[in-house]
């Protein structure tokens, strides 16, 4: 519990931040809902081909911050928290997952785009 409340209290300031911070922000994909970006910046290498990044999704009315891992070498890829923007950058809701699962990413999916951005396969 104490996690959560730290992931979350970690989420909001890094994204009310974002305005006055340098970002390297690159797209990766665009849907008809969405435009998705990554932080070029803000990739760490976590493990052993494991990094972690910023992703933001753009939309008309709305955006998605989260912070990502994507495992190069299992093509696998986990959320870890994310917080939810209306149009004013006023946030709507956060989440910090307690229980963090890797998912395989898909084919031919904005993950997809992602990995090979990311992994550089």
């Amino acid at each position: 519990m104490l996690l959560r409340a730290v992931l979350i209290i970690f989420l909001l300031v890094s994204c009310s931040t974002m305005q006055n911070k340098s970002h390297n922000w690159r797209l990766y994909h665009e849907t008809e809902y969405y435009s998705y970006y990554y932080d070029a910046d803000s990739i760490v290498l976590t493990g052993s081909g494991t990094q972690r990044l910023q992703i933001r999704l753009i939309g008309r009315s709305s955006s998605i911050t989260s912070e990502t891992e994507i495992d190069c070498s299992k093509k696998m890829a986990r959320i870890i928290s994310h917080a939810i923007f209306d149009a004013e950058l006023k946030v709507l809701n956060t989440m910090a997952y307690d229980v963090i699962v890797w998912d395989n990413i898909v084919p031919d999916s904005a993950g997809d785009s992602l990995f090979r951005a990311i992994c550089k396969e």
